[in-house]
């Protein structure tokens, strides 16, 4: 049996035929096109499905299973888009962990923006005891509980 080739095609049908058949393809091709959020539903299915593989290959037979989490960003957002969290390896925090956190991820941000260095101050007042307390982390990254001064300082006179 002999092959067809693209011009043996061409050569035996007659043009009409040809450009239509020609044309028609790129037409059905396009009708097929994913609209943007459908194909992000579809990838994120995906990633689900293989997450549910990838977290049981990670897993040791012995131990129970940990559950991970994907962050996925737009890649123009920032230089690595796809990060994985362990959410079972994540401690629980005080409310007070959870504030020094928050102050050393401002001060990670502000030197990942492009500062040589940076000094976060955070000030609580509570209005009904007129107590003050202010929380430093300073430009070598030394965080301070007792760094107190003027009004700040708890008990000091108005």
């Amino acid at each position: 049996m002999k092959k067809i080739s693209r011009r043996l095609f061409l050569r035996s049908v007659p043009p009409a035929v040809a450009v239509g058949t020609v044309v028609g393809v790129p037409a059905v091709a396009e009708a097929k096109a994913e609209l943007p959020v459908t194909r992000v539903n579809r990838l994120a299915k995906e990633l689900s499905l293989a997450m549910d593989v990838w977290i049981d290959d990670l897993a040791y037979p012995s131990i129970e299973r940990d559950i991970w989490k994907a962050h996925v960003y737009p890649a123009s957002y920032c230089q690595y888009p796809v990060s994985f969290e362990n959410i079972d390896a994540r401690p629980t925090r005080t409310r007070h962990a959870q504030a020094i956190w928050h102050m050393r991820e401002l001060e990670r941000l502000a030197i990942e923006d492009g500062a040589k260095s940076a000094c976060v101050f955070v000030v609580g007042h509570h209005y009904q005891t007129e107590k003050s307390k202010m929380v430093l982390i300073d430009h070598q990254g030394n965080l301070s509980e007792e760094f107190a001064f003027g009004m700040f300082r708890e008990g000091a006179a108005s």
